[in-house]
């Protein structure tokens, strides 16, 4: 142990003494002509008063305009440069030590050429050490529409009818300025669409999120960095959108969002509606043994009403300390329907025997989060303390009406079926969280912090049975679950740079208690317990050659996706006379160990080797039994997966007016569990053109391929899609309409795949209308001068995603 503190206090130290003898500590923030800060401009440090003279300090304004470096205390220069402005040279020494630099930049006046105007802007795409940049503020894709619409640009992001997607393969986890969005289901669709791309700053894409967030979920995050004015005033939006797909697909959702501040308090508010129609049809084919098969065929309707409601309040008690406190409450209202078809086919026709059935549900959801955070500045390096709370809670009533008539040969009647699920439930998650981030002026920063969640949930299942025109509940299909979870974390990062290597190591320690209960009739009392510790370790490392924009990056992770409330209750719900789904409790985590090695070539082209290995996979699968004619659809711990891949990121500059970002992917995966063996090649393009032309008119257009996308033990066949997009800006930018046509062949909504387990492949056939027109109209407004809004971050980062 002596030995250990000895090594670890001599890194310390060699660490320190490797970093640049700290001279003068210089820090500001960058301004345009507006007072808006910029992110992502340029600060070199030059020896003479010349801005092309040669720097060997140089750094990037951060997304507040902030930047801050060490540098010789006499004899130099700071020069400003970004895209799209004039460079600006100031002289440092003018400011003493304490005080913070203020730079403003000029716009460079835009060009016109033959009818087109071509307005500056900077690079789409940046590279750091442990994310992707996507700047939207000042791109051709300022103009696309809502965040959902602008997904579908990211590199890497897919946005599917399963969600949205980063590398593929899981759901990732929504970010609004770092703060983890609590909104769970259908209602994060409708949040996300009253954020507009002109609200925008910058997109992060985290594949292996950094030790301070959670380890939770195999699929990565997405933060959304929302503008950030610097004045008082008032200023918001209004929008409306429109969306229809032939007699299929229908949605409309109108959204309004004020913000306003005045002295040291500031106000937000966001309203949403939404009211969503849409049908699809799955076929289901499977062997249920030698001498028999199952085939489906239903027509699945959705109807979905949604309201949301937000409301947000700082204060800034001193100019070193700000309170904030955030309210989000909606209520959704959603029917569902299912026209069920099934067939038996037995080794001879005598042996047939065929469903009809009609099943509907209908589920009405409050959810209510509370969320406040206290934050202090502690210096002017950037050093702070924050303290974040969270509670939640949410209530369901739920409820499905299951009518089928059984036939054999000839259409005899065999029987017929008609019961009533009742499943209310009730949620209450309870969070704190407090870190403490140290800068040091040798450019070293520690952060370390503690979390504590508390998790209570619990439902109640019971049947009805129609008897005789009354309904009568069944005692014996009766029960009550209870979850309980107890989850403790903490974790520290540490910041900087040795031996001509930028580095940044995070290590998270989670201790979990979970129990739960499974209590039916007097015969059933079942208690799962699980008790268990974990290490979650991050590493980043970046090297890069002095006077050169191309540099290495290595990153590695180790994740975790905990099973969701509703993959672990065993409440059954039938979907016909053969197929019933029923959730686990005996779920394991699912853990995966991921790392990359990439090459950056001029910051912008990207050339990345991939490697991941996840355990105890969690999927749903169809599972059947011989003998018994019911097929059940049962979430389960699966297997293990590889995967090798290459990714290619290609941002082109074709003219001034012509933005193209370019994606592709290909590799092998490898999945392999008890009853299944799956080794299949994948590739993925993404290719994106943005055309910026005359009068505020903007073009964008996608298109995508995917031949062998795999989703767990499923393997589906070459898909693609092509959208088009047109967007018009006027008077005086405070109009904006938006006029596309998502998947215009409809080749999307034509999916098929193959589902492996039971060495028995599950034939799965979807078709819905992906094929749709989508209008919408957003004005923006303001009152005096614009303001700079504050973060209210929350500690539930990832407990009511698993809801």
């Amino acid at each position: 142990m002596r030995l250990l503190q000895h090594v670890f206090i001599t890194v310390f130290i060699v660490l320190r003494g490797l970093s640049a003898i700290a001279h003068q500590r210089v820090c500001g923030t960058v301004f345009d002509c507006n007072e808006m800060a910029l992110d992502t401009a340029l600060v070199l440090v030059t020896s003479t008063h010349r801005v092309d003279a040669i720097s060997a300090t140089k750094t990037a304004s951060d997304n507040n305009g902030d930047f801050a470096f060490i540098c010789k205390k006499q004899g130099v220069w700071l020069a400003f440069q970004k895209e799209g402005y004039r460079d600006t040279l100031i002289n440092p020494n003018a400011w003493s030590e304490e005080d913070s630099i203020k730079a403003n930049l000029t716009p460079v006046k835009a060009h016109f050429l033959d009818d087109v105007i071509v307005k500056a802007s900077p690079a789409t795409i940046e590279h750091k050490i442990d994310r992707i940049v996507m700047h939207i503020a000042g791109s051709p894709l300022a103009n696309v529409g809502s965040v959902i619409d602008l997904m579908k640009y990211a590199p890497k992001v897919l946005v599917t009818d399963r969600g949205i997607l980063l590398g593929g393969k899981q759901a990732v986890g929504i970010l609004v300025n770092g703060k983890k969005l609590n909104i769970p289901g259908p209602a994060l669709k409708v949040y996300l669409n009253t954020l507009q791309s002109t609200d925008i700053q910058s997109i992060e894409l985290m594949e292996r999120p950094p030790s301070n967030y959670e380890a939770e979920g195999s699929g990565g995050l997405v933060n959304i960095i929302l503008k950030k004015p610097v004045k008082t005033g008032l200023d918001g939006t209004a929008s409306m959108g429109y969306t229809i797909g032939g007699r299929r697909f229908l949605d409309y959702l109108p959204s309004a969002t004020v913000n306003y501040h005045k002295d040291k308090l500031g106000l937000t508010g966001s309203v949403g509606y939404e009211y969503f129609k849409s049908r699809f049809d799955v076929m289901t084919s499977s062997p249920l043994a030698a001498d028999a098969h199952y085939r489906s065929q239903a027509a699945n309707t959705n109807h979905v009403q949604l309201s949301t409601q937000r409301f947000s309040v700082f204060y800034d008690i001193k100019k070193d300390q700000y309170l904030g406190l955030d309210y989000t409450h909606y209520i959704t209202d959603s029917r569902n329907g299912v026209l069920s078809n099934s067939t038996i086919e037995g080794e001879s026709k005598a042996a047939d025997t065929y469903s009809v059935g009609r099943f509907s549900d209908s589920s009405r959801t409050s959810f209510s989060d509370l969320s406040g955070n206290y934050i202090i500045k502690l210096d002017t390096l950037g050093s702070k303390i924050r303290f974040m709370g969270n509670l939640t809670f949410s209530q369901r009533h739920s409820r499905s009406d299951n009518h089928s008539e059984k036939y054999g040969i000839g259409e005899v009647p065999l029987g017929d079926t008609t019961f009533r699920n009742i499943y209310p439930g009730k949620t209450h998650i309870l969070t704190a969280q407090m870190d403490y981030r140290k800068v040091y002026r040798s450019s070293m920063e520690l952060t370390a912090g503690t979390k504590f969640t508390a998790t209570r949930i619990f439902n109640r299942n019971y049947n009805r049975v129609l008897d005789k025109g009354d309904w009568q509940e069944d005692p014996f299909t009766r029960f009550n679950y209870s979850y309980k979870e107890r989850f403790f974390a903490g974790f520290f990062i540490l910041k900087g740079k040795a031996f001509k290597f930028d580095y940044e190591i995070g290590l998270l320690s989670v201790y979990s208690k979970v129990e739960g209960r499974l209590l039916g009739s007097e015969y059933q009392d079942t208690t799962n317990r699980n008790d268990y510790f974990d290490l979650f370790p991050t590493v980043y490392l970046k090297k890069k050659k002095e006077q050169s924009q191309n540099f290495w990056l290595f990153s590695y992770a180790r994740r975790i996706k905990r099973p969701t409330y509703f993959q672990m209750n065993p409440f059954k719900y039938y979907y016909d006379s053969y197929t019933a789904k029923r959730g686990n409790p005996a779920l394991s985590p699912q853990y995966t160990h991921s790392m990359s090695l990439s090459y950056m070539f001029h910051n912008k082209y990207s050339f990345a080797f991939n490697y991941t290995v996840t355990g105890k996979m969690i999927a749903l699968i169809h599972e059947y039994k011989n003998g018994r004619a019911l097929i059940n659809q049962i979430y389960k711990n699966i297997g293990n997966s590889k995967e090798l891949n290459l990714n290619l990121s290609m941002p082109l500059s074709i003219a001034r007016w012509w933005k193209s970002d370019n994606t592709i992917e290909c590799g092998y995966q490898r999945l392999k569990g008890e009853n299944f063996h799956i080794v299949k090649p994948y590739l993925l393009i993404q290719c994106s053109q943005n055309f910026h032309l005359a009068h505020d008119w903007s073009v964008n257009l996608l298109g995508r391929y995917s031949y062998h996308q795999i989703w767990a033990s499923t393997v589906y066949s070459p898909n693609g899609q092509v959208d088009i997009t047109v967007q018009k800006k006027w008077a005086g930018d405070k109009w904006a309409a938006r006029l596309g046509i998502n998947d215009l062949f409809q080749s999307y909504g034509k999916s098929n795949g193959n589902q492996y387990y039971n060495n028995a492949p599950v034939m799965i056939v979807r078709r819905f209308q992906s094929r749709y027109l989508d209008f919408s109209l957003t004005y923006f407004f303001n009152a005096g001068m614009r303001f700079k809004q504050k973060n209210i971050l929350m500690s539930n980062a990832g407990e009511t995603r698993r809801l």
